[in-house]
């Protein structure tokens, strides 16, 4: 009966520590496992992290080699000239001809249409004929206020001075309209101090005609007059004639020298 007892609890210690055993080697087998898991999946991360660092580099790198090629090809294209070279030997003399050819033909073209030019630009005819013989008309109704005096001094009443003066006075009446005294062509119109509003006419062979004193000008530069047009209307006296009245200033010059008009005129009593 002992022995039976002593048998049983030898063998409940037996499979007792048998079970143990079996527990410790699970649990070891368990956490190696585990550990396992978690090492391949440490390194099934790590793999897929280097694979998409791979692949980025990858395309980087494919991109930059593109783009250095693309470049190449831009450069290469700008840098290359556009133009076709024959090889052949008579391609190239017929070619040379060519240009040869028309070079002079050019030249001779534009030469030839600048002498055109030359020969078709309108030459200006010259208006006014004036010489020693010929009349001036009177450019406004009115008496002489002040004679045309270059040898001597005549009196300026406004100014109350002596001086010599290059012109005719001519009494008028503001509105008065003042006429051509000849043929010619209305070579500038100036504003003066002293003359207002004037105009010269160039007459020809030297001879001009200067009007001053007007208003409401009718002419401009380079219009052709006759002896007849209308240049203006006479205009208040500026402050160097007030004491002479509204007048016109009427002067002739030859070669830039003033002359009398009068001995160009018509007077009464001829």
């Amino acid at each position: 009966m002992k022995k039976e007892k002593t048998i049983r609890l030898a063998i409940g210690g037996l499979l007792l520590t048998a079970v143990l055993v079996s527990g410790i080697t699970v649990a070891q087998i368990d956490r190696k496992q585990s550990a396992r898991t978690e090492e391949n999946a440490h390194t099934e991360t790590a793999q897929a992290v280097q694979k998409s660092t791979d692949s980025t580099e990858d395309k980087q790198t494919t991109q930059e080699t593109a783009g250095n090629v693309a470049g190449q090809d831009t450069q290469a294209a700008q840098t290359q000239p556009d133009v076709s070279v024959s090889t052949q030997p008579g391609e190239v003399e017929a070619v040379t001809d060519e240009v040869e050819a028309e070079i002079p033909e050019t030249m001779e073209a534009e030469t030839g249409a600048e002498e055109t030019a030359e020969t078709s630009a309108p030459v200006q005819a010259v208006v006014g004929n004036f010489t020693e013989e010929s009349v001036l008309d009177w450019p406004v109704e009115g008496s002489v206020a002040m004679d045309y005096s270059m040898d001597t001094t005549t009196y300026f009443r406004t100014l109350n001075v002596y001086k010599c003066n290059p012109a005719m006075i001519i009494s008028a009446h503001v509105g008065d309209p003042v006429q051509a005294a000849a043929d010619g062509t209305v070579s500038s119109i100036k504003i003066n101090e002293e003359t207002g509003n004037t105009v010269t006419v160039d007459m020809g062979n030297g001879y001009e005609a200067t009007y001053g004193q007007m208003t409401n000008l009718a002419v401009k530069e380079g219009d052709t007059v006759t002896r007849d047009t209308v240049l203006g209307y006479i205009e208040k006296t500026t402050k160097y004639y007030t004491k002479e009245g509204d007048n016109l200033y009427f002067a002739v010059t030859k070669d830039g020298k003033p002359v009398d008009p009068v001995q160009y005129m018509e007077t009464e009593g001829e």
